[in-house]
């Protein structure tokens, strides 16, 4: 997707995957997993319905960050990204000293 998308045809707009917990990868992969293809594989926001736990994969994010498996920065590009999108349609302000939110 990062290859095609952001590559190929130029896009800096917002990726968000289907639900994780569909069959086709909820049971073929553990929740790591899921978060470090879908990070590169460009994801900004993974969807989670009732399988996994948000706060679950927000410990595996940091973890995959902390052992070397994930760039801090992509991460920060996905945040940018999504902020930049939450500007546009007014769901966030931005504060006095330029930062967002």
């Amino acid at each position: 997707m990062r290859d095609i998308l952001r590559g190929d045809l130029g896009s800096d707009g917002v990726l968000v995957s289907d639900t994780m917990e569909i069959r086709a990868i909820a049971d073929h992969y553990s929740l790591r997993e899921i978060v470090l293809h879908s990070m590169h594989a460009g994801i900004d926001l993974i969807l989670l319905a009732d399988r996994f736990d948000a706060m679950r994969l927000h410990a595996e994010l940091i973890d995959l960050v902390a052992v070397g498996e994930l760039n801090e920065a992509t991460i920060d590009d996905g945040v940018r990204r999504v902020l930049k999108l939450k500007l546009a349609h007014h769901l966030v302000t931005p504060t006095a000293d330029g930062d967002d939110g």
